[in-house]
């Protein structure tokens, strides 16, 4: 591979990840403020799945209610922003609008289906109740429309 070949090889790659998580992480602003609709109307705290995972993970516990509180909205936000990068891999490819998100929806549905359930720190979504269920899919739709148009205005 010559010098000119790996440059562009390198920008393309740090256009993919830098679009990838400004777009993820609007994305996470969206879900986020999803979901603080969600306890408003509905009384329903956010789920802290994602930083009891992470936090086996990394062998850390946070001790009190605020900082399992910002310990969550850190890690939202890293797994929205490598989400994000997914989605950006997608663009790049030429997948874009409708067919984009929903690729993305599926694969981060994947993701919560398998996945994390087969490490055995939370229970697959199929023993989730339906509310749960419902509510989880509209949190993660919102983050993949507004993750997508912040993708799509990212290369407008």
């Amino acid at each position: 591979m010559n010098k000119q070949m790996k440059h562009t090889l390198y920008e393309a790659t740090a256009s993919i990840v830098g679009k990838g998580i400004i777009a993820g992480a609007t994305g996470i602003a969206g879900m986020l403020l999803s979901q603080q609709i969600g306890k408003r109307v509905f009384g329903k705290t956010p789920n802290r799945a994602p930083a009891e995972v992470a936090g086996k993970l990394l062998g850390l516990k946070p001790t009190n209610e605020a900082s399992k509180a910002r310990f969550n909205k850190v890690i939202e936000i890293a797994y929205g922003s490598v989400w994000g990068i997914f989605r950006a891999w997608l663009g790049s490819k030429g997948t874009r609008g409708p067919a984009a998100s929903a690729l993305h929806l599926a694969s981060i549905g994947a993701s919560i289906s398998t996945i994390i359930p087969a490490l055995g720190w939370v229970p697959p979504p199929r023993k989730w109740s339906k509310e749960k269920l419902s509510i989880e899919i509209v949190h993660h739709t919102v983050y993949v429309l507004v993750t997508g148009w912040a993708y799509d205005m990212l290369n407008d």
